[in-house]
């Protein structure tokens, strides 16, 4: 079921015992509301309402959508990433995100700060993008730290520095040193 209004976002779209959020929709607990301009789809079926944008050119993340994205900070566990993909698209809005990563192994930084990582957006609630760094998402793109150098994949956990032969420890993706993949899938 289609309505043939447009909402703006914070606007009601349903309550939360209704509808579950969809596509361009947040809860704020009780409530379904818009996240985006765009019509609303009420999907009876699976309970569920999501926006259409009425721009094509409006690209926000969403609660599912797979996010790349640069490391700008870390913070011991808190990563500020800048998202620069949002689902395989190009996105120049410069959106954060904080990702709560639990390095298991305390003398080793498995992200460093301009690292490239894939992770999904896992909740965007009060307004904070919040982003899980799951099983094959993770760094997908870095340089050596000592000398700025291209690095290869030696593992599953590990690169090295094809200049000076520096070795580190990264929590590496299924997709590493290969952009053109991730953003095609």
């Amino acid at each position: 079921m289609r309505n043939k209004r447009a909402f703006l976002p914070g606007e009601e779209l349903a309550t939360i015992e209704e509808f579950d959020v969809g596509y361009g929709t947040y809860s704020d607990g009780d409530k379904v509301r818009a996240s985006i301009v765009g019509k609303a789809i009420y999907d009876l079926k699976a309970r569920v309402v999501k926006l259409e944008p009425l721009s094509k050119r409006l690209l926000m993340p969403s609660e599912g959508d797979v996010v790349l994205g640069s490391v700008e900070m870390v913070q011991g566990p808190i990563i500020h990433v800048r998202i620069k993909y949002i689902n395989g698209q190009r996105s120049n809005k410069g959106f954060i995100g904080l990702a709560l990563f639990q390095n298991k192994n305390e003398d080793k930084e498995l992200i460093k700060v301009s690292d490239i990582i894939k992770a999904k957006v896992i909740s965007l609630e009060n307004g904070i993008i919040h982003l899980s760094i799951e099983k094959d998402d993770g760094v997908i793109h870095t340089l050596c730290s000592l000398c700025g150098g291209k690095v290869k994949r030696i593992g599953d956990r590990a690169i090295k520095c094809v200049k000076c032969g520096n070795v580190e420890v990264r929590k590496l993706s299924k997709y590493f040193g290969n952009l053109t993949e991730i953003l095609s899938s």
